[in-house]
């Protein structure tokens, strides 16, 4: 039985709908998608999930990650990088798109606005999300929300390696949100009249 990508979608951001963390090595789980069209999918729980991977000159990396209702991308972490290159400064790109799928297919000359970020061993231990939200078209979300998100990660060089830790967490509903607002001049008045 096959499922569309946009069944997947609305499954995956139903009110309620909740993923799992997820550990994706592809060494263990297979290469990710390298077609645009098609995109590997993962729909993060609350927590920090991984993807680990190897890009080579030519081959490109694809995944859509869908954020549920009540949650939120906080931070995207380089975790490691290796790379077979004899220039220590080798760079490898992750970009990103907002929607399920990629404007058009990834090649040199994209031309539809995309975040990206050129990782490489500087950036093992940081958080890049600020990098690839930091212009169009994102225009400079701290963190990514309900929605889903299309990702490319490609080489253009050397084979190198990647690992990433995807930090989600719960957002309070409105909801609670008021309940805890409506009860904080309670607890000063208390406080006052102890």
């Amino acid at each position: 039985m096959r499922i569309s990508i946009a069944a997947l979608l609305a499954l995956a951001l139903a009110p309620g709908a909740r993923g799992a963390v997820f550990i994706h090595d592809e060494t263990l789980h297979g290469d990710l998608s390298d077609d645009y069209l098609m995109p590997a999918l993962f729909s993060p729980g609350a927590g920090s999930s991984t993807l680990k991977g190897t890009v080579v000159d030519g081959d490109r990396d694809l995944f859509t990650l869908v954020v549920a209702a009540g949650l939120r991308l906080d931070s995207l972490r380089v975790l490691s990088y290796t790379t077979d290159s004899e220039n220590p400064e080798n760079l490898s790109y992750m970009m990103s798109q907002p929607g399920a799928l990629l404007s058009s297919p990834p090649s040199n000359d994209f031309a539809d606005p995309i975040g990206y970020v050129g990782f490489g061993a500087w950036a093992v231990g940081r958080n890049v999300l600020r990098t690839i939200t930091a212009g169009p078209p994102y225009d400079y979300a701290a963190t990514l929300g309900p929605g889903s998100y299309a990702f490319w990660i490609n080489e253009t060089g050397p084979t190198s390696g990647y690992e990433f830790q995807f930090n989600v967490t719960a957002v309070p509903e409105a909801s609670a949100l008021l309940g805890i607002l409506l009860s904080a001049p309670i607890c000063f008045r208390r406080r006052r009249d102890c």
